[in-house]
């Protein structure tokens, strides 16, 4: 492929090589006369192709920002404090100043002499992936339509092409366990989740589906050692985490699934919470309203504060008729919560139903002052009157 390159020139401030301490300032200039290259590959990208053949520190500003950096005399600074920044990319601006990347990105050592030569190979690389990229998501393209309109074979051999031609890309190996999951191949299926999560350890929807069949097969145990190296890998989100939890308490692991949903609650508590209610209610589905609520108590143990909990964990109750259990789960309910009439009329029905229907009556009245069309709230009035 022919280099679009016009010129690269390398000003250096301070020229021994021999050390990256004594390197504090590069500024790379690369102008192309048909693609500019900081709108066709990732910073992360580039920088990845450049290490392979000098490892450098990076740091990738634009001209306005290199401008304001000196203005502001935080260039000096930026020099001082961080003098592994070996190099600085000069993104190009448009008209109105847009621009990409405009942080600091330390992220490699400078351990050999970054030529124009080393420069033009890394940028090649590049936009080589980029084009490989293209190519492969044209074939996925191919393939999803060849899936909506039933050709298995045509979409299976799209997706292997793309496969072969997109590289690191965990796209295509997901879309072609889609395709098998489709087609009945479970097991096809979970080897191509697992070999785009393995592409990508941090696109975490290919062991999510992974762990999906498994729980859809009965065979969740399965899925706990793929859980457990996403967490040694640090590439697990909350939801992941709770998953794994849940897991674990489904295997009888109580403490490690204790110790899970804290972790996950440490990282993003809202996130985790919601994630655990969602898994409540597969579990639901799964094992039946005991399992779920076994969860949920764990859940309000680790977050007691969470509302949402106490409204399921009440309805399961409910739904066994332990409405003595269900009782405490509502009353804190409304004091965590905004007052909705919805969980009005959920107090009010359990105090009826325990035999206490001055309670329910106050209850109600609550709920229809609030939404004076409630439907609920009007019949579950028309039953107490009943019982008074």
């Amino acid at each position: 492929m022919a280099v679009l390159k016009k010129r690269i020139r390398i000003i250096v401030a301070q020229s021994s090589y021999r050390k990256a301490s004594h390197l504090k300032q590069i500024l790379l200039l690369a102008e192309y006369e048909q693609k500019n290259i900081f709108e066709v590959i990732e910073s992360a990208e580039f920088l990845q192709t450049l290490q392979e053949q000098a490892p450098i520190h990076l740091a990738i500003v634009t001209p306005t920002a290199l401008a304001q950096l000196e203005k502001s005399h935080s260039l000096q600074t930026l020099y001082t404090q961080l003098p592994a920044v070996s190099l600085m990319l000069i993104a190009e601006e448009g008209d109105r100043g847009e621009h990409r990347g405009g942080k600091l990105v330390p992220d490699y050592m400078l351990t050999t002499q970054a030529t124009a030569e080393t420069m033009d190979n890394g940028i090649s690389m590049a936009l080589h992936n980029h084009e490989r990229r293209i190519l492969a998501m044209q074939h996925v393209e191919q393939g999803a339509t060849a899936m909506q309109q039933g050709l298995s074979a045509e979409a299976r051999a799209s997706f292997e092409e793309a496969i072969r031609v997109g590289g690191h890309d965990p796209y295509p190996c997901y879309m072609l366990g889609e395709l098998f999951e489709q087609m009945g191949e479970t097991e096809q299926a979970i080897a191509s989740f697992m070999q785009a999560w393995e592409k990508d350890p941090t696109y975490f929807e290919g062991l999510h589906r992974v762990v999906t069949l498994y729980l859809s097969r009965g065979e969740g145990q399965r899925a706990i050692p793929y859980l457990e190296q996403a967490v040694d890998q640090g590439c697990v989100p909350v939801e992941g985490l709770v998953m794994l939890g849940t897991l674990y308490l489904e295997a009888g692991v109580m403490e490690r699934a204790r110790i899970t949903l804290k972790t996950a609650c440490g990282k993003q508590a809202a996130r985790a919470m919601a994630a655990l209610v969602e898994q409540a209610r597969a579990m639901r589905q799964r094992q039946g309203a005991d399992a779920a609520i076994a969860l949920l108590q764990l859940g309000r143990d680790v977050q007691p504060e969470y509302a949402p909990i106490y409204a399921l964990l009440g309805d399961l109750f409910t739904e066994q008729q332990q409405l003595r259990e269900a009782l405490p789960c509502y009353e804190t309910l409304m004091r965590l919560s905004d007052p909705l009439p919805a969980n009005y009329c959920r107090l009010a029905r359990t105090y009826l139903a325990l035999g206490h229907p001055l309670r329910a009556d106050k209850t109600v009245r609550e709920a229809l002052r609030l939404d004076p069309q409630c439907e609920e709230a009007a019949r579950l009035r028309v039953a107490i009157l009943d019982h008074v």
